[in-house]
């Protein structure tokens, strides 16, 4: 089956994808927004709380966090819900003083892409740092080896 463009390839995958039940992520993020069942399931479990996460910063946190920490505190897992609820802080760090009080989809995803672009540093630091650890122990090792050379010749 040949296509006439990128645009009837992208529209046959929606309809595609729709027909075996998924929903774009475009689709479920605005339907997800316009739901009032969202506004009134806000509520923090205790077992949230008991794991570090504070009312405000349960209001930051945008609704698939909230469901995931939801789904952890129903099933006791509390290391899962305890790293998540340390991302989220984090992300949260980023977000600009006019982001307001509760969760907007546009600050929070600005402030995503700052803490992803200073994670990709830190990570490459961390290749660096190995690598560099790696080259010290080479050349001693054949510091090493040279003396042992020097000494038996």
């Amino acid at each position: 089956m040949a296509f006439a463009s990128f645009a009837s390839v992208a529209a046959f995958a929606s309809v595609a994808a729709l027909s075996r039940g998924f929903v774009p992520s475009a689709q479920r993020s605005a339907s997800l927004a316009r739901s009032p069942a969202l506004v009134v399931a806000r509520g923090m479990p205790a077992a949230t709380a008991d794991v570090g996460c504070d009312e405000a910063l349960w209001q930051l946190i945008p609704p698939g966090a909230i469901r995931d920490l939801r789904r952890y505190a129903e099933s006791g897992e509390t290391a899962l819900a305890t790293a998540r609820i340390a991302t989220m802080r984090e992300v949260a760090s980023y977000l600009s003083d006019d982001a307001g009080p509760e969760f907007a989809r546009e600050p929070w995803d600005a402030a995503v892409a700052s803490w992803e672009a200073n994670e990709a540093v830190k990570e490459a630091e961390a290749i660096k740092a190995a690598k560099a650890a790696k080259l010290a122990a080479a050349k001693a090792r054949k510091a090493k080896a040279d003396a042992a050379a020097a000494a038996a010749a």
